[in-house]
């Protein structure tokens, strides 16, 4: 039976480790020690409907393609269902990719308001990838439209 030898390497190698070793103790026994945190009322999670949810129901109205539904029904829906806030997606606006106008702005914010339903964001469609840079340059104008619709809205 052969000895097993040590060698410098040997050493720095399990040498390079105990500095994790401490460190996973230390985080162990800290782990246990910490009180739980303590909360003033339920968690802070909430629900926001995106209206993506109800695409093809917004497209429909939005194209005349039967019955469908309005970005201010789903408003509506969104307070008989308890809801928190709405992203209520810019491409279901009427129009887009046009910025609505700003009454109609203000009636979606003030409805929201009135629900009881924060914004918590809206989204819109973009490509910043194409080749032509006035294809390019249109598209990122869109988004910094639709930027200034989002703070209209308040949404973050």
């Amino acid at each position: 039976m052969q000895a097993k030898t040590h060698s410098r390497r040997d050493f720095v190698k399990r040498a390079a480790l105990l500095p994790f070793c401490g460190a996973a103790a230390f985080s162990v026994s800290t782990a246990e020690a910490r009180p739980p945190v303590k909360r003033s009322g339920g968690a802070a999670l909430k629900v926001s409907l995106n209206a993506y949810s109800f695409s093809k129901l917004l497209n429909d109205y939005n194209l005349d393609r039967g019955q469908g539904i309005s970005l201010m029904a789903l408003l509506d829906f969104c307070a008989k269902n308890d809801f928190d806030a709405i992203d209520p997606t810019g491409y279901f606006f009427p129009g887009y990719p046009q910025v609505p106008a700003d009454d109609y702005i203000n009636t979606f914010k003030r409805t929201a308001f009135e629900y009881g339903l924060g914004i918590s964001g809206t989204g819109v469609r973009n490509n910043f990838t194409p080749s032509d840079k006035t294809e390019r340059a249109a598209g990122v104008q869109l988004v910094k439209d639709w930027v200034a619709v989002a703070a209209k809205l308040g949404a973050p």
